[in-house]
This record gives C-alpha cells, sequence and structure tokens, in this order.
C-alpha cells in the first residue's frame, strides 16, 4: 500500500483558512470547518460545566490562556503531532500539553470516544492540580480515569459520567483487590506501586472514586471532602479516616466491596447550568497570527527547522510583529543559540512586560551563563506568575552555577511543589549534567525512578551512573544499571549502551552497532563521557566534539557532552 502523503506544515494554511471561537475559559481555533470548531468547542464546555455541576466551587481557570487548536483532518494534524526521536509519532489522536506560558489542546475532529478520553483525561490532571497543591496519586489518578468516561450529547446538551471501564472492570472481576488501607494511607505517598500492580491501582482508584461520587446518590462527596481537608491535620490515619467518613476504615472497605462486587455501575445525567442563548460568534485569523500560532506548535516539539520556514514567511508580510520575534527567541533557545534568541527579542526596555518574555530572556541568560542577570530575569517573571513551575526550574540552576546550594533547593523544592510531577527530577539531572556538574543528579533520578515505575529507565539510569562512577561508586552504579536493563532484550540498543558502561563491548563495538544518527549521537557521548571518567582526555574530547558537531541537538547526550567538555575545560585551566 502506497504511504499516504503528510502535508508538510504551512501548507495550505496561510491563515484565510484559519477561524477562532473565543470564550470565556478557553478559545477554539484552527482551520477546522466551523462546524468542527463548534462541536470541539461544545463538547468541551459541557466537561467544564459536568466538573463543575459535582464541585461547584471547582476553580477551571489557569492564569495562562487555553487554546484549543483543531486541524481539519489527521493528514494535517501529523505534523504538529508530539514527536518520538525528530518524527511525528502517527498514532496520536489528540494531546493535552501545559506550557509555562499556555495551556494547549491539539487534536483533528474525531467522532472516537477515545480522543476526547485521553483529553479529559488530561485535562481532569490539571484541574486537580489547579486546585489541589498535595493530592493523593489514587485521587488524582482515579478522578482523571472518572471524567475521562465523560460523553456529552449534543441534541440534548446532557452529559454522562461514571460509565464502566470495561478493562477495569475486568482487572477487578479477575484479580484480587489490594486493601483500602494500602490504597489511601499516607505510606503509599505519591508514588505508583510496582509495575505488577499498575492494573490494579488504577482500576481501584478509578473504582473508589466512582464510589465516593456517585455511590449512594452522592452522600460520600461531603466524606471525600472532609477526608482530604483534614489530611494535614496530624490525627493518627484511622482516628482521621474515621472522623472524615463517620465510619471505621473495615466498615468502608466491606461497603465499598459491596458497591463493586455486583458490577452494576450507576451513571450520572448531568445537565449543564447554562447554555449559550446564542451561538459565539467566529472571528477569521489573520495569516500572520495562523503562522505563528503553528509555529509554537512546532516550537514545543522541536522541530525548529520547519519552525523556521513559517516565522520566515509570517516575517515577510509583517516584520514588526512582535509575537515572531517571541517565537523565534524561543526556537533558537531550542537550539543553543542563546545569544541570537537574546537579539531577537531585542532590549528589555523595549520589550513588553510580559511573564514569556520575561522567562525567555531568562533562559537565554542562563544559557549564555550569565547567572546573575538571568536570577533577575527569574524573579520579574515569578512576580508576573508566581507559580510557575517552569520559572523555579531555570531559577534553581542559576542558583546552583552561582554557588547557592541552598537556594537552588529551595527554588527546585517550589517546582515540585507548583507541578508534582515526575519528569521534572529527570530533566533537572540532565540540565545538571550539562552544567558539567554533578550536584543533586543521583538524589534526583532516585526520586524519577521512586515516582515514575513506568517508562523508560534506562538513559535516566545511565545519567546516575556516570555521576557514581565519577565518584568511585562503581558498585552502585553497576546496581542501577542491571535494574534498568531487566526489562530489556539482549539485542536492544539501549542494551549496548548497558554494556558498554559494564565493560560487557567495546567503545568500536557500540559505534559499529549504531544505525543512524541518534545511535550515533548517544554512543559517542556515552564513549567520550566514560573516556573522561577514565582520565583518557585526548579520546574523550574526539568523541564529544563529534557529538557537539554531528549529533543531534535534541538528544539529552548533546548536553552530556556540553557538560562534560565544560569539566575537562577546567581541569585544563586548573
Amino acid at each position: 500500500m502506497p504511504a499516504r502523503p503528510v502535508a508538510s506544515p504551512g501548507e495550505n494554511r496561510e491563515g484565510s483558512g484559519w477561524r477562532r471561537l473565543p470564550g470565556a475559559g478557553f478559545s477554539v481555533l484552527g482551520n477546522a470547518s466551523e462546524g468542527d470548531l463548534r462541536k470541539v468547542r461544545q463538547e468541551i464546555q459541557l466537561f467544564r460545566d459536568a466538573l463543575r455541576a459535582l464541585f461547584p466551587s471547582l476553580r477551571l481557570d489557569a492564569p495562562v490562556p487555553l487554546n484549543v487548536v483543531v486541524f481539519k483532518d489527521d493528514r494535517a494534524f501529523t505534523p504538529f503531532k508530539p514527536r518520538s526521536r525528530g518524527k511525528p509519532r502517527d498514532n496520536v489522536a489528540g494531546y493535552f500539553a501545559v506550557h509555562p506560558e499556555r495551556t494547549v489542546i491539539v487534536m483533528a475532529p474525531s467522532s472516537s470516544e477515545f480522543t476526547y478520553r485521553i483529553i479529559f483525561h488530561e485535562y481532569t490532571h490539571f484541574i486537580v492540580h489547579l486546585n489541589m497543591r498535595r493530592v493523593p496519586l489514587w485521587l488524582n489518578e482515579g478522578l482523571a480515569e472518572f471524567y475521562g468516561t465523560f460523553r456529552g450529547s449534543s441534541v440534548d446538551a446532557r452529559s454522562q459520567l461514571g460509565r464502566p471501564i470495561s478493562w477495569h472492570v475486568d482487572a477487578l472481576v479477575n484479580q484480587t483487590r489490594m486493601p483500602l488501607r494500602r490504597l489511601l494511607s499516607p505510606e503509599a505517598g505519591d508514588t505508583y506501586p510496582e509495575p505488577g500492580a499498575m492494573g490494579m491501582f488504577y482500576a481501584e482508584s478509578w473504582a473508589f472514586v466512582h464510589y465516593l461520587l456517585l455511590g449512594n446518590n452522592g452522600a460520600h462527596r461531603a466524606q471525600l471532602s472532609a477526608f482530604l481537608a483534614l489530611r494535614d491535620s496530624g490525627q493518627p490515619f484511622d482516628a482521621m479516616f474515621t472522623r472524615a467518613f463517620g465510619a471505621p476504615l473495615e466498615q468502608v472497605e466491606r461497603e465499598f466491596t459491596a458497591y463493586v462486587k455486583p458490577f452494576s455501575w450507576p451513571v450520572a445525567q448531568v445537565t449543564p447550568s447554562r447554555a449559550e442563548s446564542t451561538p459565539a460568534p467566529i472571528e477569521t485569523v489573520g495569516e500572520v497570527d495562523a503562522l505563528q500560532e503553528q509555529a509554537d506548535l512546532l516550537v514545543f516539539q522541536g522541530a525548529f527547522d520547519e519552525t523556521d520556514r513559517l516565522l520566515d514567511k509570517a516575517q515577510a508580510i509583517d516584520p514588526a510583529h512582535w509575537g515572531l520575534r517571541l517565537t523565534r527567541a524561543r526556537s533558537l533557545l531550542g537550539r543553543d543559540r542563546a545569544a541570537e534568541a537574546l537579539e531577537a527579542l531585542g532590549p528589555a526596555t523595549a520589550t513588553p512586560t510580559e511573564f514569556a518574555v520575561e522567562l525567555t530572556r531568562a533562559e537565554a541568560l542562563r544559557q549564555l551563563e550569565r547567572h546573575e542577570p538571568a536570577v533577575a530575569a527569574y524573579e520579574r517573571a515569578l512576580a508576573l506568575q508566581p507559580q510557575s513551575a517552569a520559572t523555579f526550574f531555570g531559577l534553581s540552576l542559576s542558583y546552583l552555577a552561582l554557588g547557592r546550594d541552598e537556594a537552588a533547593a529551595a527554588a527546585f523544592r517550589s517546582c515540585v511543589s507548583a507541578d508534582p510531577i515526575p519528569g521534572w527530577y529527570s530533566a533537572h539531572a540532565f540540565a545538571v549534567l550539562r552544567m558539567g556538574l554533578d550536584t543533586s543528579v543521583v538524589n534526583d533520578v532516585s526520586e524519577f525512578l521512586r515516582r515514575s515505575p513506568e517508562g523508560d529507565h534506562v538513559y535516566v539510569s545511565l545519567a546516575a551512573a556516570l555521576t557514581l562512577m565519577r565518584g568511585n561508586a562503581r558498585d552502585e552504579a553497576n546496581r542501577l544499571l542491571d535494574s534498568a536493563s531487566q526489562p530489556l532484550k539482549p539485542n536492544d540498543w539501549p542494551a549496548a549502551l548497558i554494556g558498554l558502561f559494564r565493560g560487557r563491548i567495546s567503545p568500536a563495538q557500540l559505534l559499529a552497532r549504531a544505525s543512524d544518527q541518534g545511535q550515533l549521537t548517544e554512543a559517542h557521548a556515552y564513549v567520550g563521557v566514560l573516556a573522561s571518567i577514565a582520565g583518557r582526555t585526548d579520546e574523550a574530547r574526539t568523541h564529544l566534539e563529534w557529538v557537539l558537531a554531528n549529533g543531534r541537538k535534541d538528544y539529552v547526550e548533546h548536553g552530556i557532552a556540553i557538560g562534560e567538555l565544560k569539566r575537562l575545560a577546567r581541569s585544563t585551566a586548573r
């Protein structure tokens, strides 16, 4: 079968076909038909109304805008999909992404329930995060699974919540449930269970949230609110639970078992409290604004060459458009061209006082290792968005570079408090290595592995292993590598990387196995760093400089090579 053609970014997207539906809380825009734009807007509005129906005081809007971008079809959407090793992932039906200066939902029109399930699951996490700084993991995932089943009605505006999830029901029928004490107790913390228990964890979290929200006609919702309010009361868990639920844990366990056992789940019918009396007016999006919107999406995916083509086209139309300068600066930053990014932004006295501008300027200054002015710019950004996790993240790195370790640790704690996701820990570890430092790398990786048992652990484990080997803790490094290698097959490329670290294959053998530019980037970087640790500096520089000249800049190994060359330069200076 011939390959399906894929549109190049910008093709037939010059703006004349782009429209926008503005509105309270979010806007919908794209080159989809007006009917599709209105349908997507209605579905998301119904979802927000359903959230508010169960929790009337719920905060739904973040300090940064929410844009829903709808492409006319999957072919038009494909260039803007999340990427794996530089290529769009074709199996993505839609995605929800939170960026420092805005939140986006990106999709093509779809009648697939799966598309909306993904979007509403992630949207629920976003809303939970807006309303609660600390939320038990079971509740966070249970709410996301529960609200992910939302189904709106385009006929009478009535919506359904709580429809059964077949694979969760199957797990509850065929597997042994974990005790509620294990699911709910503070000892469970904010970490996922071991991978073998993940299916039951999600199933039981969903089922218990279903019980709390819909069981006994919603009588348990007040108990859930009381349970959350008492979490930090300092009372023993059993006393706190009994006070919140009006019954001991063992009794609630029996009632929950009785609720689950028939596998006959109530479904909530939600009628929105308000409806649009007249359709929202639709606006035409100008060509330059449409091109910038697409360029922004590509920047977030690391597709910088495609970004530049759109920006060049847009700036030929309107060279003075401020938004294009900001997007250009972001694109340059993504390629380590910080000086050009600052030039694209222009002097601080001539730029708008906006959060995105201050954060972009701070990031550029940090890349240039001008850390004192970077700290000042981060602080200006925090004055505009006091809970920006990305700003605290960058601030922690500049403090580290300045030798202010306590301030750095405090800033990073603020980062993960503002946005408690495991990815910050792995990102921090790689960023510290890029600076040519080891501070906090092992702890960061340990926290990431503890909080995120699913996913690819090989590369974060390699990062920690480098630090451990540099500190002569080879036995600890080997234990970490052996753990990371357990799910791998012998012929997997990551298994070959671990083999290099463990001395089972030679650098020449690894380089011979590399089959593309990405694998060559990884091979040269790790061969170079290991040579540096062993004191073979000339060999190390040869491989590390190859990465800078020829390697993939969107790989973390590019940053690791930069950091190792900084170490070698400092060593030579000494």
